[in-house]
C-alpha cells in the first residue's frame, strides 16, 4: 500500500475525530437535548410546573410557532459552523419537534405552515452565507486580477526597457561602427588614384547597403509592415517563415476559411501573441517543427500553434506565471482578454505545449 492510499483511508477517521473533539459540536447537542427536553416534558399539555412556559407553549401552539426554542441552537451553530453545518442542526431539531408536531397541529395546513416557520430562518442563514461566500470569493478574484495587472504591467515596463536596450546595442555595435568604418574608407580615399577610388567607392555602397539592410531588418522588427499592407495572414507567414530561416526549424502554415482584416488593433494584437508564441517555443521548447493553423470561419478566428517540443509544468492560476519567469504568457492572455477572446495552453513535460486562441470577430 501506497502514502497516497494511506492518506486517502485515513483522511475520514481523522475528519470524525476533529468533529467529535469540537467543543462547538457538544455545545450544540447540548442545546438541542434541553431544548428537546423543555418541549416535551415541561412544555403544555404535559404540565403545568412553570405557567410561563405554558403561555409560550399557547402562543407557538396559536400562531403555528411550534419549535421556535429551537433557533438557539440553530442560531449559535451559524456563528460557529459552515452553512453547511446550520442546514444540518436545522435537520436535527426538525427530526426532534416532528412528533410534537404532529400531536399538536389539527390540520395539514397548520402543520405545512408551521414548517415554513421553521424554515424560514434557515433559508435567510444560508442565502447570507453563501451570498457572503460569493463576495469574498469575487473579491479573491479581483484581487488576483489586480496581481495579474501588476504582473503584466511589470512586463510591459521590461519589455520596454529591454526593447530600447536591444534597439541601442544594435544601433551602436552595427549602424554606427558600420558607418565609422564608411567614414574611414571615405577619408583614406582622398589620397588615392582613381583605380583606388573606384574600388573603394564601391565598397563604400556596399557597406551602405548592409546598413540599409540592417535597418530595414530592425525596423521590421519593431513594426512589420507586410501587416498593415497585407494583412495578417501574410504576416504570420512571413513571422514563421522568417523563424524557419533563423532557427532551421520546420514550419508548416495552414490557413482554412476566408482571411479577412479584423481592424488595425485587432490585427496586431493577434499578430503580437502569435509572435511572442512563436518567439517562446524558440527561446524554451527545443522543438524541430511547429504547426500553425489558422482558422476562419462565418463569425470567428481561432489560430492553433502547436510544437513537438520539450513542454513544462501548467501552473493552476495566471499570476504563478509570473513566479515562473514566463510573463509573456501573462501578456498574451490579457492581449486575448482586450480582443474578447481566449487564450488556452496545453503542455506537460515531454509532450509538447499547444496554444489555442480564439475570438469572436
Amino acid at each position: 500500500m501506497n502514502k497516497t492510499e494511506i492518506d486517502v483511508q485515513q483522511r475520514p477517521e481523522k475528519t470524525v475525530g476533529k468533529l467529535v473533539m469540537n467543543p462547538h459540536l457538544w455545545v450544540v447537542a447540548a442545546q438541542i437535548a434541553a431544548v428537546t427536553f423543555v418541549y416535551y416534558f415541561w412544555f403544555f399539555p404535559y404540565s403545568s410546573r412553570f405557567p410561563y412556559l405554558d403561555a409560550v407553549a399557547l402562543f407557538e401552539y396559536y400562531n403555528h410557532m411550534n419549535g421556535s426554542l429551537y433557533m438557539i441552537p440553530f442560531l449559535y451553530s451559524t456563528l460557529v459552523f459552515p452553512w453547511q453545518g446550520s442546514v444540518i442542526v436545522w435537520a436535527l431539531s426538525m427530526a426532534a419537534l416532528l412528533p410534537r408536531l404532529i400531536y399538536m397541529t389539527l390540520s395539514v395546513q397548520a402543520t405545512v405552515t408551521n414548517i415554513l416557520f421553521t424554515l424560514v430562518p434557515m433559508v435567510v442563514v444560508v442565502s447570507t452565507r453563501l451570498e457572503i461566500r460569493r463576495r469574498k470569493k469575487e473579491q479573491t478574484m479581483l484581487a488576483q486580477k489586480e496581481r495579474d495587472r501588476q504582473a503584466y504591467m511589470k512586463q510591459i515596463f521590461k519589455a520596454e526597457d529591454d526593447e530600447r536596450r536591444r534597439v541601442a546595442q544594435e544601433l551602436h555595435d552595427d549602424t554606427i561602427q558600420t558607418l565609422l568604418v564608411a567614414a574611414n574608407y571615405a577619408e583614406t580615399l582622398s589620397s588615392c588614384d582613381m583605380t583606388t577610388v573606384r574600388d573603394g567607392s564601391e565598397r563604400i555602397k556596399d557597406t551602405l547597403l548592409g546598413v540599409v539592410e540592417d535597418l530595414r531588418r530592425l525596423t521590421l522588427d519593431l513594426s512589420p509592415s507586410i501587416l498593415d499592407n497585407l494583412g495578417l495572414v501574410p504576416a504570420l507567414r512571413w513571422s514563421a517563415v522568417r523563424l524557419g530561416q533563423e532557427t532551421g526549424m520546420e514550419i508548416d502554415v495552414t490557413v482554412e476559411g476566408e482571411p479577412r482584416r479584423l481592424g488595425p488593433e485587432n490585427d496586431v494584437n493577434v499578430f503580437r501573441i502569435i509572435q511572442e508564441a512563436l518567439n517562446n517555443v524558440r527561446r524554451h521548447s527545443g522543438a524541430s517543427k511547429i504547426k500553425l493553423d489558422v482558422r476562419f470561419t462565418r463569425d470567428s478566428l481561432e489560430i492553433i500553434v502547436k510544437d513537438n517540443g520539450k513542454g513544462f509544468n501548467m501552473p493552476e492560476r495566471l499570476s504563478e506565471y509570473s513566479s515562473q519567469g514566463r510573463l509573456g504568457l501573462i501578456g498574451m492572455r490579457q492581449r486575448a482578454r482586450f480582443l474578447g477572446g481566449t487564450l488556452s495552453i496545453h503542455s506537460n513535460p515531454g509532450e509538447g505545449t499547444k496554444l489555442l486562441l480564439y475570438l469572436k470577430c
